[in-house]
């Protein structure tokens, strides 16, 4: 049906196959079909997102099979990488041969394979290289987890938040009503007047698919529902979520604003979280608290540690999820944070001086 080298044939499907996964599909099938004597076509369809991926090789003649993720997968991956691997279908099982007489065999699927529609694009702004995955790499997890009660109550919630404001600024938002997040997201472009929350599962598969040293295209089509991103030879059609997102942009407080400020050795205090992570059980509450001129840390009845900090204001104890504060200081990668509070039991915000695009915001923990 068609060959090609081991480690070409390996990185497509590689590649694809941890796409389908970070998709969360429902049905795990992998389609792949030829479409001119030197082009084979890979794709999934999901619910949310549509994904192909074009190779270049040699057709031997035109073919059809779908087989299901983790089979593709586990058979490619055990190729070796430096032979040239020709791929044939006997009755309802592929196989894979290298050398003179050395194969392995994949089963197939007796499935149709639907057809990927690309809708024309209305619009189009391009991004930079590796932007969609530095965003994929630290957003998601403010954003509400897919099921949990704050997504089914408002969907957006479930996704990352894009806006154009007038500034012409690009604007990321996301939250779970117990963290939130806001970046002006340097070097990509948005679309005006179009607020739309991409799923988090969509964005942390398009990681997976998309060439991180390339420039990446995205379009919309002209009913403003599906999202086209294309790069390289990966083209995804994705859904978007649509409705009111909370206005989280009220809840921070910058130093500025700030009436009790922690000012604090970033690596240190990760330390701390992390530590307190592990001590702390299913209540991993960390519990800040001056003594004297002193900034202590207290996971109560197990640690209590002194932290290298400067308290500016009112120096009112406060509590916080460690889990929460990791994700805050995973942010950044400067010497010291910022931790900003107007008053007690108000959200904590987290910001640093040398990244004014980012900054972050905790609900508080009310200790009783």
């Amino acid at each position: 049906m068609f060959k090609i080298k081991g480690e070409a044939l390996q990185q497509v499907v590689g590649s694809l196959t941890k796409g389908a996964k970070r998709a969360r599909l429902g049905e795990s099938r992998v389609f792949v079909s030829s479409t001119s004597e030197t082009e084979v076509l890979f794709y999934f369809v999901g619910e949310e997102l549509q994904v192909q991926k074009r190779m270049e090789c040699e057709v031997v003649k035109p073919f059809s099979f779908t087989t299901n993720v983790s089979e593709i997968e586990v058979k490619v991956g055990a190729l070796p990488d430096d032979e040239l691997i020709t791929i044939e279908q006997e009755g309802e099982r592929l196989y894979l041969k290298w050398g003179r007489s050395s194969k392995i065999s994949m089963e197939t699927i007796p499935e149709t394979s639907p057809a990927i529609e690309i809708p024309t694009p209305a619009d189009s702004v391009i991004w930079t290289p590796g932007k969609l995955h530095i965003l994929a790499r630290s957003l998601p997890a403010f954003s509400a987890v897919t099921n949990s009660e704050n997504a089914k109550k408002n969907p957006v919630l479930r996704g990352l938040y894009f806006s154009k404001e007038e500034t012409g600024e690009v604007i990321v938002r996301a939250t779970n009503a117990a963290r939130a997040v806001t970046v002006n997201a340097q070097g990509i472009d948005w679309f005006d007047g179009f607020y739309p929350s991409i799923p988090t599962e969509t964005m942390l598969s398009l990681a997976e698919l998309l060439p991180i040293d390339v420039e990446l295209t995205v379009s919309v089509n002209e009913e403003h529902s599906l999202l086209v991103f294309t790069a390289g030879n990966t083209t995804a059609v994705s859904r978007i979520i649509v409705g009111d997102f909370p206005p989280i942009d009220k809840s921070y407080t910058l130093p500025e604003e700030s009436n009790s400020t922690w000012i604090v050795d970033r690596t240190e205090l990760l330390n701390t979280a992390r530590r307190i992570k592990r001590l702390g059980g299913d209540r991993p509450i960390m519990v800040f608290k001056k003594e004297g001129s002193k900034a202590m840390v207290e996971l109560q009845g197990i640690l209590i540690e002194q932290i290298g900090a400067t308290i500016e204001g009112d120096g009112f104890e406060f509590a916080i999820h460690s889990d929460y504060l990791e994700l805050c200081l995973s942010l950044y990668r400067t010497e010291e944070v910022f931790l900003c509070m107007k008053e007690k039991n108000s959200p904590i915000t987290v910001v640093c001086d040398e990244n004014k695009d980012t900054k972050a915001l905790i609900a508080p923990y009310v200790v009783k």
